[in-house]
């Protein structure tokens, strides 16, 4: 039995289906509304020292597109899709470093994985540190 409309998906067209995936990026994606009340702040002290800042992430974001705020204070922004790999992989922490243009010897990664970002960025040769909020624990070792 077919799907009504005759057309599979249920008549749902490429076009609907292409709208319905950027809807749901850029909600998923959108993080404005969740950042930390320093976040922003801290990012514009450190470019206002001359370090450069980026965003580095598993998921799907496309920050220019969902996240203005946040991609309107950092240099560069990569998700794990763009990269070609999710982290630990040094692959997505030598992509960043290539957007930066320097070594990752000269990178301080912040993150708030420790197996992910800790471990996948001094895996690559980046200096790392754990980002702890509210109830959240370092892990042991």
């Amino acid at each position: 039995r077919g799907a009504p409309g005759g057309r599979p998906g249920g008549g749902v067209t490429a076009e609907q289906v292409r709208e319905a995936m950027e809807l749901f990026i850029r909600q998923r994606s959108s993080v404005d509304a969740h950042l930390y009340d320093d976040t922003l702040g801290a990012l514009r002290r450190l470019r206002s020292l001359g370090v450069g800042t980026g965003v580095l992430t598993n998921g799907n974001a496309d920050l220019p597109m969902a996240s203005p705020l946040l991609a309107a204070e950092v240099d560069f922004s990569l998700n794990a899709g763009s990269c070609g790999a999710r982290k630990p992989s040094i692959v997505p922490f030598i992509a960043a470093a290539n957007a930066s243009r320097t070594t990752p010897s000269r990178i301080m990664y912040v993150g708030d994985s420790y197996g992910a970002d800790v471990l996948g960025a001094k895996n690559c040769g980046m200096s790392a540190a754990m980002l702890l909020r509210g109830d959240a624990e370092a892990p042991e070792g």
